[in-house]
């Protein structure tokens, strides 16, 4: 009576990526990667069929390539059968992208979720699926689940996609996290939330391949083994997922600090597969040598790094903006910005600078300093 199934949502296949530039088009490939192993590892593992907790897609306007090269990766699942559950960004509209030729052009293996009734599938197994209609509502889609009755011996599943009310962010979709024990559920199946999260038998799946930066424990799917009804479910993560997000804010003070900073990125794996986002402060008095270190490492990391997101002002050395110019236009200039730091900008004519930002105003300051040292040398 057991069941084995692969748990998984939020592809977001046609996730727009522009501000990644020239990677934008590798990074798209990476999820195609991600999720064609969800494919090897459900042949592999011999599962008895597959969860997409919603959000497939990551909208209705996605370029009608993605929607093909997506049936044919889902294709490749063939003969295992595989629910998809619409979600916010791809909820079931009347000419929306489940309306489309190409999806059509999905096999028979591949079913598309359109109601809220029972399914079932195999070895005595019930899925209790609620699809999404709509992008917002503060609705519960699992209200309609009816609870276990005293003779139903079935391993009741759950498929949704939705905020569990102990995840901490403004809850769209509202599920009440009791809502495996109100309805006798062996397994609640989620989409939504982009990190792997178990809360009992209410699980995350969480994005197969990581969106964001703050994204907490993404890039995995779940392998779940139930033996029986109201048993408990034996979860293995499994990471697919082809890239790491990193982000470091460091104090550099010497070059122990460098070193340690290029520990952290090349002792976690291909420094190929990661997107990096690095915010460095130089200490007041740093050698000459530190500050030439830290610009190697940030040029290294732009030639090798997947993506690198690293500005070049932040390894360059902070400049005392109470040291004295000589006298001239770099002078004048200084003392313009000065006064209107103190606030004496009656004394001023009118311009866009009377309107500036102290702390914009000061960087003005700094970077005059910075031009006059490097006039002198």
């Amino acid at each position: 009576m057991s069941v084995k199934f692969i748990h998984t949502s939020d592809w977001h296949m046609g996730l727009k990526t522009a501000h990644m530039g020239e990677k934008s088009r590798d990074l798209r490939h990476k999820r195609y990667q991600a999720a064609s192993l969800i494919a090897d590892l459900a042949k592999e593992e011999r599962v008895d069929f597959v969860i997409i907790a919603g959000d497939m897609f990551d909208s209705h306007n996605v370029d009608d390539r993605i929607v093909r090269s997506t049936v044919e990766l889902l294709n490749k699942f063939a003969p295992i059968d595989v629910f998809v559950l619409p979600g916010n960004h791809d909820p079931l509209l009347t000419g929306g992208i489940w309306d489309r030729l190409s999806w059509k052009e999905a096999g028979n293996h591949v079913r598309l979720i359109t109601e809220p009734k029972e399914i079932r599938v195999a070895n005595s197994a019930v899925l209790f699926p609620c699809p999404v209609a709509q992008k917002l509502s503060r609705t519960d889609p699992t209200g309609w689940i009816p609870e276990r009755t005293a003779d139903d011996g079935c391993i009741r599943i759950g498929v949704a996609h939705g905020t569990l009310d102990v995840i901490p962010h403004p809850g769209n979709f509202p599920i009440p996290s009791d809502r495996q024990d109100r309805s006798g559920l062996d397994y609640l199946a989620l989409g939504d939330w982009h990190g792997f999260s178990r809360h009992g038998r209410t699980v995350y799946s969480g994005t197969p391949e990581q969106t964001r930066f703050d994204e907490i424990d993404p890039g995995n799917v779940v392998l779940v083994q139930i033996d029986s009804s109201q048993s408990e479910p034996v979860l293995t993560k499994k990471r697919v997922g082809q890239l790491r997000w990193r982000e470091f804010t460091t104090p550099i003070n010497d070059e122990t600090d460098i070193m340690a900073l290029h520990s952290s990125i090349y002792g976690n794996g291909a420094v190929s597969e990661q997107l990096l986002r690095i915010r460095t402060a130089l200490a007041p008095g740093i050698s000459q040598n530190a500050v030439n270190s830290v610009k190697s490492l940030r040029e290294e990391l732009a030639e090798n790094a997947f993506h690198l997101d690293w500005p070049g002002e932040t390894v360059e050395p902070p400049i005392n903006i109470s040291s004295e110019l000589p006298e001239g236009i770099m002078s004048e200039i200084d003392a313009v910005l000065q006064s209107l730091i103190d606030g004496n900008k009656q004394e001023m004519p009118t311009g866009p600078l009377v309107h500036t930002e102290s702390s914009v105003l000061s960087e003005a300051k700094a970077i005059l300093r910075r031009l006059y040292m490097e006039g002198k040398h």
